[in-house]
């Protein structure tokens, strides 16, 4: 004989209202040529520390990824917008490059020093085809 109890909870669960997440969308921001240079000329390792780095993102609620893609022979850093509510919530933020740490210091420079943390400036720049340096 089943457990009416427990009937009753699994209907109660069945009749929750589901909430839809956010879309996932990425930020898509190319750096000028006067961007790329910037980058390079910057100490990056001091500029954006890898280990303290990575811990201060996560703990404000986005989630970092990393990975190597073969056939271009590079690496990308990615982090995405986890904090509910937040307008970029499931959005993704990404930077490329030659390296682990080129690809981070990339991803960085784009969150840190053109978006300020407000990655509404990248698309805004972006739909105007302008950027800081420009």
């Amino acid at each position: 004989m089943s457990n009416p109890s427990r009937r009753e909870s699994a209907k109660s669960k069945r009749s929750r209202k589901k909430t839809t997440p956010r879309e996932h969308r990425f930020v898509d921001y190319n750096l000028s040529q006067h961007q790329k240079e910037d980058l390079r000329a910057m100490e990056t390792a001091a500029e954006y520390p890898f280990e303290s780095g990575v811990a201060a993102l996560v703990n404000e609620g986005y989630k970092v990824s990393f990975s190597h893609y073969e056939k271009a022979h590079m690496y990308i850093s990615s982090m995405t917008d986890k904090r509910s509510g937040s307008d970029y919530e499931n959005a993704t933020l990404s930077g490329r490059g030659s390296t682990l740490l080129n690809a981070w210091s990339s991803m960085c420079y784009r969150h840190i020093n053109i978006a300020d943390g407000d990655w509404t400036a990248l698309e805004q720049q972006k739909s105007a085809g302008t950027s800081d340096f420009d």
